[in-house]
């Protein structure tokens, strides 16, 4: 793995885990908060990987 995927995953990760932070501050508890943790992480895993087949071609 390059170091430019490296940087672009330690990104994602501090990504993941400021958004969901807001999010707990706005949606607090329940399946709504679950689902929407869901689609943070999912969306942002999704971004991550194409930006890193991108570097790694």
């Amino acid at each position: 793995m390059k170091s430019e995927s490296k940087k672009i995953l330690i990104i994602g990760i501090i990504c993941v885990v400021v958004l969901i932070s807001i999010k707990q501050l706005i949606v607090p508890k329940g399946s709504l908060s679950f689902f929407i943790s869901i689609i943070i992480a999912g969306g942002i895993g999704i971004f991550l990987a194409r930006k890193i087949k991108e570097i790694e071609k």
